[in-house]
């Protein structure tokens, strides 16, 4: 060969051996290009597919296999194969859509569900386009198969997370808003609504617009504070919905990027509420515990006064200036008992009974005290059902409410008493039996209304009224668990009403216990224990006025010291300085098994754990100290236990 000729031998190799390299170069970049569309479907979770019209050849792709849940070494792609991984419930629908794909010449997007041969379900959405021949014949399908399995995951994730905070927000009774600036609306949760009681988001402006006029500047100083530092803590504010409707709420915030404020709200208008009723509660327990201390010594004081004007009036009927005496002493054993009422120290005895049985035993005094200027109207349904409420309790309930309404009006006017059977309004509700007090004076401002049942409130003037009466309403009432419920408005009058719960006992009335004669009586020796001198001297003269024999001790380690032989009745004070009164008497029951037993006190909490005598709470006349005395006998000789 020739030197030329193995030139252009040469040459020709060099340019095969590029040519070579330019189809090897072609070839990796069509191997690369694959893999990383392989990689790319695998990432997005997104399947590619042709179906071949006229051969009925299908082609997937590795990560349409695995939607399918198929191995693409193993598995053959077919239509069949396909078709066959549709959920059973979603086949008829991508069938009808395919079918109405070749019949339009255009393919819509579906969505759908997939059973893979584990069992495994899966949710995907498929799309696609025909390819035509150049005469417009449809030759393949091809198209996408984007597996959002994971994406309806999240999102019902998200959807339970949204409602679950939702829900604590309702709980909680707290909202969260954004505001982006000053002049756009605010982004709302939901609870954010009910708190402020309208249907579109308030800016900061329309904000400000709601608040209570002296919570305003509050807010604006808070806000300030905002912008130097970032968040300000919670404070309390006042807000007014559309209907008029004052609540309470506890707000935070804090800034969120350049003009962004993010921020909570709480309702805490229950809770302030119950503090107002805690407040209250404490005021009647610190009232409650004064009163304990000093009616003791207070009741001790009013049984002399009371007893010696008493048999004085008696002496003398016409004597005014003790008749006066006698009526400022009733006077203040009656607010006496109005402190120990509220203060829940009174002396009560529940029981079975019907409103319409007590009610008008009232009416005569109530129509006597309020005067002939006003009309009293009373209406009572027919059978009322029994509660289970101390008959005093419910004329002293009465009574108050008569006379709160009295002085409501003015110049004359109406007062309705109402008794009715109905059923309650809270949850699960009960047959009640409620007791309604109607007028149509002055009424009251929301003001009043809030405080109407506070200790020692009062609208009335100075020096004409204790402020007690109500809250004394209040209090028995809750003792006796019933509800209290009242409406007023300025020129409109005030309707307070308490609902008992209904009872299933029967009401029996009590006939008149069996009492023997004076003179049988006063057979009996007594043993008197009072450690107060002036009380002890008024009943000691009682007793010996009615022929009794009376021993008479000023403690409990005297009286252990007399012979109880012959004594037959042991009035004992329950509070001495040396013990308690039950403590001696059990003492000298010890001694003497018969012995009958009355206590005396001036405050009914002193009479907790009284099991074995009757009680006599001061201050009394000497009439109800004997009818006492002749119950007890009577009582302990029929070997019945009075409690």
């Amino acid at each position: 060969m020739s030197e030329e000729e193995s030139q252009l031998r040469i040459v020709a190799l060099e340019r095969e051996v590029r040519q070579l390299r330019s189809r090897l170069d072609q070839d990796a970049n069509v191997a690369a290009r694959e893999a990383l569309l392989t990689e790319a479907e695998s990432i997005a979770h997104l399947g590619s597919w042709m179906w071949v019209i006229e051969t009925g050849q299908v082609y997937w792709s590795d990560e349409m296999f695995r939607i399918l849940g198929r191995d693409p070494i193993s598995d053959v792609a077919t239509v069949d194969a396909f078709f066959g991984a549709i959920h059973p419930e979603d086949l008829p629908s991508v069938q009808a859509l395919t079918k109405k794909s070749f019949e339009s010449g255009l393919v819509e997007q579906i969505e759908f569900r997939i059973v893979t041969p584990t069992g495994a379900l899966r949710e995907v959405v498929m799309d696609g386009s025909f390819i035509r021949d150049e005469q417009g014949e449809i030759r393949r399908m091809v198209g996408s198969c984007l597996d959002i399995s994971r994406r309806r995951q999240v999102e019902g994730d998200a959807r339970r997370a949204q409602q679950m905070l939702e829900m604590a927000e309702q709980l909680a009774d707290v909202g969260v808003f954004f505001w982006q600036g000053l002049d756009t609306r605010a982004q709302w949760s939901p609870e954010m609504y009910k708190i402020f009681g309208t249907a579109e988001p308030l800016d900061r402006e329309q904000f400000i617009s709601v608040l209570a006029p002296d919570d305003a500047p509050v807010f604006l100083a808070r806000s300030e504070a905002l912008e130097r530092e970032s968040h300000f803590d919670p404070v309390v504010l006042r807000i007014q919905r559309p209907t008029g409707e004052q609540r309470h709420i506890l707000m935070s915030a804090r800034l969120v990027g350049a003009d962004g404020v993010a921020g909570s709200i709480v309702d805490i208008t229950e809770r302030i509420q119950l503090e107002a009723k805690l407040r209250q509660a404490q005021k009647m327990d610190a009232l409650g515990r004064l009163a304990g201390g000093i009616a003791h010594d207070f009741n001790n004081l009013l049984t002399v006064i009371l007893g010696n004007a008493s048999d004085l009036l008696e002496e003398t009927p016409d004597n005014e200036l003790v008749a006066e005496v006698v009526s400022a002493a009733e006077q203040a054993a009656a607010i006496t008992r109005q402190l120990l009422a509220f203060s829940r120290n009174s002396v009560v005895e529940y029981q079975p009974l019907i409103l319409s049985d007590v009610i008008p035993q009232g009416l005569t005094m109530i129509r006597r005290i309020i005067g002939p200027d006003i009309r009293i109207i009373y209406e009572a349904d027919d059978a009322l059902w029994p509660i289970c409420v101390d008959a005093g309790q419910v004329m002293q309930i009465l009574m108050n409410l008569v006379l709160n309404a009295r002085d409501a009006l003015q110049k004359g006017g109406q007062i309705t008493i109402a008794a009715r059977n109905g059923l309650g309004t809270r949850q699960p509700q009960r047959d009640m039996v409620s007791l309604t007090v109607s007028d149509n004076g002055i009424g009251m401002t929301d003001e009043q209304c809030r405080r109407a049942f506070e200790p020692f409130f009062t609208t009335k003037q100075a020096g004409h009224g204790t402020g007690l009466g109500l809250s004394v309403v209040y209090s028995l009432v809750e003792q006796q668990r019933g509800l209290l419920h009242w409406e007023s408005a300025i020129g409109k009058g005030t309707s307070i009403r308490i609902d008992w719960p209904r009872v299933e006992e029967k009401v029996t009335p009590s006939g008149p216990a069996a009492k023997e004669s004076v003179e049988s009586a006063a057979r009996t020796r007594i043993l008197l224990v009072e450690d107060e001198p002036a009380v002890r001297r008024w009943i000691l003269k009682c007793l010996e006025l009615a022929d009794f024999e009376v021993s008479l001790v000023g403690s409990g380690a005297e009286a252990l010291e007399v012979q109880m032989a012959g004594i037959g009745l042991l009035i004992i004070d329950i509070v001495l300085p040396d013990g308690r009164g039950p403590e001696f008497a059990a003492k000298l029951r010890a001694r003497n098994p018969d012995l009958a037993v009355l206590y005396i006190s001036g405050h009914a909490a002193d009479t907790e754990g009284l099991l074995d005598g009757a009680f006599l709470a001061k201050p009394f006349k000497v009439a109800r100290l004997l009818e006492k005395i002749r119950e007890v006998l009577s009582t302990a000789r029929v070997g019945v236990t009075v409690e």
